[in-house]
This record gives structure tokens, sequence and C-alpha cells, in this order.
């Protein structure tokens, strides 16, 4: 049975996603040009706690997504870093690769009907 959630689950583990995540969420505050401290007191939380957000420490929670998907004007995909399938381009060439030699090989079966 192939993993339901594939391939979000299977590509990184749960650490590894957090500091994706983590990473976007500096990346976003910096673009806008907001300190912690800043960010922290618009979203109603305090600083520390932002801060453990942003270097992957603790799971930032739903509902802080979305405000923050709204002040970036951005979607909750692409802070959660959904849209990032594989640790490096290793993996990406070798999936690539894969479906290459599947398309041969459905070639190969068609020419031979």
């Amino acid at each position: 049975m192939s993993c339901p959630f594939a391939p979000y689950a299977c590509q990184f583990s749960f650490s590894e996603r957090k500091h994706l995540i983590a990473e976007a969420l500096k990346k976003y505050r910096k673009e806008n040009e907001y300190s912690q401290k800043e960010l922290a007191k618009l979203l109603g939380i305090s600083q520390a706690r932002y801060s453990g957000y942003e270097v992957g420490r603790t799971e930032i929670p739903a509902e802080l997504l979305v405000r923050l998907s709204y002040l970036y004007n951005t979607s909750i995909d692409t802070l959660m870093q959904r849209n990032r399938q594989f640790k490096c381009l290793e993996d990406a060439e070798a999936v690539i690769e894969e479906c290459q030699n599947q398309i041969t090989e459905l070639k190969t079966q068609q020419e031979e009907q």
C-alpha cells in the first residue's frame, strides 16, 4: 500500500518539515521588513514564542499560519513549504529518471502491439 500522504509525508521527516517551515517564516518576515518583536506583537504572542517557530523549536499553530498568510498575501501551502517535495536535486532527478524509464517502457509496449 502506498503512502496516502505522498509525497508530502514521505519525503521529509516531521523535524525536517518543521525546519523548512521555520526557514519560510524567517524569509517572509525579513522580506516584509518586520522584526521578530514587531511581528510577535501583531500576532498577539511573545517574541520568545515567535522565535521558537522561526528556529523550528516548536510547531506554529494553524491560526497563526492563517494570520501570516493574510499579512504576507500568500497561501498557507507556501508558508508550509508544501510545494517542496524533494530534499535535494538528486532525489528529484531520480524521480525524473524513473518517469522517463516508464515512458520508454510504455512506448516499447505500444510499438509491440
